[in-house]
């Protein structure tokens, strides 16, 4: 979901307004994987995001602390 306090075109620049016409598109060709994961989560309660430790135990994973950054 997106939502804006002021219309985007009229105050972002060429360059971040074309990003705020850009990520929904990619939202909406992605939605069904989306979905998808949403509804294993949902039965299994294992998050959809998982960080290198979550998805690899034991492995040394568990210091990386920038891994989304």
């Amino acid at each position: 979901m997106m939502q804006f306090s002021v219309a985007p075109w009229r105050v972002l620049d060429e360059v971040h307004l074309k990003l705020c016409v850009e990520m929904p598109q990619l939202h909406q060709k992605f939605g069904e994987r989306i979905l998808q994961l949403a509804k294993e989560a949902s039965m299994t309660g294992e998050p959809i995001i998982r960080h290198m430790d979550y998805a690899f135990p034991d492995n040394g994973y568990k210091k990386i602390n920038d891994q989304f950054s």
